[in-house]
């Protein structure tokens, strides 16, 4: 990936989806000189959890070791620890994030707000319908990052 102009930092770039018929959830990428600030929110604009994420490369086994860290907010959430591994995961398949180095990429912090499903929503749900749902979410935050890089990186 080609480092953002100084001039450009931070660039933000953010977009509401419909991710179910009485859903909507906010997306949101800023890009630092040192980090990337996400947030994905189905309340309302709210940050919820923050969460670090940061990878490491070992050349000795070509491995990559991910390091997440809950700063605020609930710390019993697996699904937004998920959410930030997999955003990271794939950022890194990308080449390496917003350094020219392409095996580190700079930490992620995830501010995460999903709603919760009562009883009678939990059911209809299916987990097909969840794990979609996660995909696509997962896919136009990946989306974002890509136009935020492409939008540093022209100013």
């Amino acid at each position: 990936m080609k480092r953002p102009k100084p001039n450009s930092i931070p660039t933000t770039v953010q977009k509401t989806i419909q991710t179910s018929q009485s859903t909507t959830t906010e997306l949101l990428v800023q890009l630092f000189s040192d980090r990337i600030f996400i947030v994905i929110s189905q309340r309302a604009g709210k940050l919820g959890t923050l969460l670090q994420c940061k990878h490491e490369h070992s050349v000795i086994d070509n491995s990559n070791t991910y390091h997440i860290e809950t700063l605020l907010g609930k710390r019993d959430d697996a699904l937004s620890e998920v959410y930030v591994r997999q955003i990271m995961e794939r950022i890194v398949k990308l080449g390496g994030g917003i350094n020219n180095d392409d095996s580190q990429c700079p930490p992620i912090l995830l501010g995460i707000a999903l709603k919760e499903e009562t009883g009678g929503e939990q059911k209809a749900a299916t987990a097909a319908e969840s794990q979609k749902m996660f995909h696509f979410v997962i896919d136009e935050v990946l989306n974002l990052y890509q136009e935020s890089i492409r939008v540093a990186t022209s100013s």
